[in-house]
């Protein structure tokens, strides 16, 4: 499970807007009309599933699984689960884990950003 709130990830990859991908994604394209385009800005988290082999696709311009957005994550462990933090193994135990926003910082951008380019579009 991924976390997003930018659109890059994986050395400037971008697993929410990349090519859909029958052959891997579970559901059909249409299930896309019912999220929000990702920005930066709009206080909403984008959750993305993936599949081991699937991060290597994602270096294609594929894109992962697209399971929610919102301003506010729970997720609720149940029983321990080993991941990799930092590149160091870890085994967490069950728990409550509780994502959301916090604040907002000014950001500089050049005018070919993707950033830029949305905030242009928003204002024709």
């Amino acid at each position: 499970i991924l976390i997003l709130n930018i659109a890059s990830y994986a050395a400037g990859t971008n697993p929410w807007q990349g090519i859909y991908d029958n052959l891997w994604c579970a559901r059909s394209q249409s299930d896309d009309d019912r999220f929000r385009e990702q920005s930066c800005s709009d206080g909403y988290l984008e959750i993305i599933g993936f599949k081991h082999f699937e991060l290597a696709r994602i270096r294609l311009g594929r894109r992962g699984h697209r399971i929610a957005q919102g301003s506010e994550i729970k997720l609720i462990i149940r029983r321990d689960l080993p991941m990799e933090i930092d590149g160091e193994p870890f085994l967490l135990g069950p728990c409550q884990i509780v994502i959301t926003r916090k604040n907002q910082a000014r950001m500089i951008i050049t005018d070919r950003s993707q950033a830029a380019q949305q905030i242009q579009a928003k204002r024709v």
